[in-house]
Order: structure tokens, then sequence, then C-alpha cells
């Protein structure tokens, strides 16, 4: 109920404006009764990272047949991934360097190992494309949240083109 309250309101005021305390008076309780539950921000970061991840994750299986390992990693994966973030303002933000433990995360990471084990790959060599694949993702969505410009309030510099100094 935290994370998801603290999701609600990062699509208000965005990652910058999340505070302990505004969750706190969200949920109509004070800061320290909000502390006995999360320690600290970067705790609750993680617990939002959680629920983005749980959302994404629910369901996938391995590829059906004839589906190619690569649409499925990419569509099953890391576009759920990725639709999972853009949910939430600054959602990408909030999922980068955040600490995941939840058994679902282990659960994904052994299907898309065993997934690509089967295509051929070594365990490290699936171990490294399921990091990439991950963090490119994260990446990605970071990049495409920022060109979105919610930080920008009116005045998104890349909703029009780039100005264009002729005299050089």
């Amino acid at each position: 109920m935290i994370a998801r309250t603290a999701l609600r309101l990062l699509n208000e005021v965005g990652l910058d404006g999340l505070s302990m305390r505004l969750v706190a008076k969200e949920l109509d309780v004070r800061v320290s009764a909000l502390y006995w539950h999360v320690r600290n921000k970067q705790q609750l970061l993680d617990a939002m990272a959680e629920v983005m991840f749980l959302d994404a994750v629910d369901g996938p299986e391995a590829p059906a047949r004839g589906e190619s390992w690569d649409d499925w990693l990419r569509l099953a994966v890391g576009d759920r991934m990725r639709r999972a973030m853009l949910r939430y303002r600054d959602g990408a933000r909030v999922f980068a360097g955040t600490n995941l433990t939840h058994p679902a995360l282990f659960r994904v990471t052994e299907l898309v190992l065993r997934t690509l084990c089967a295509e051929g790959l070594t365990l490290q060599q699936a171990a490294q494309g399921f990091q990439v694949l991950y963090h490119f993702t994260v990446s990605y969505a970071i990049e495409e949240q920022a060109r979105q410009g919610a930080a920008y309030d009116d005045e998104n510099p890349y909703s029009r083109p780039p100005e264009i100094d002729a005299t050089r």
C-alpha cells in the first residue's frame, strides 16, 4: 500500500517532489509511523521498483512454439519492463539503482537463462545478455521519459526544433 501510494504521488509530483513526509500525509499517518515500515527513501524506492517489476513480469512464460527467442526476450521481458516504468512519471529513474529481491526476479532470471542456454548460449553469455537487456531497457526508458519533458513544466526543449546558428 505504501509503495502504490508513492507511485500514485510520483505521477503528481515527480521523483524530485516525492518525500517521505508527502507519502505519510497521503496515507494519513505520521512520518514516524511510515519509517516503521520503510527505513528511508531508498527503501521506499526499492519497494516502488518492486511493484513496477511485479506488474511487468506478471505472466511471462517460456517462448511459445515457433516464437523466436530474441522476439520473446524483447517483448515478454524488455518491453513489459519498459511499459511498467513508463506508467509512472520518472518511473525509470525510480527503477534505476534499486535493489530488487522479490522471488519473482529470480523466477524471471531463471526463465531467461534457461531460454538462452537452450538456444546454445553459455550460462555466462546468457547472464551477460540478460544484464545488457535489463540495463538497456532501464536506460532507454530514462531517456524516453526525459524527452517527454515533465521536468521542464511548460518549456519542454524537446518539443521544439533546435535553433541553428546560421552564422557558423
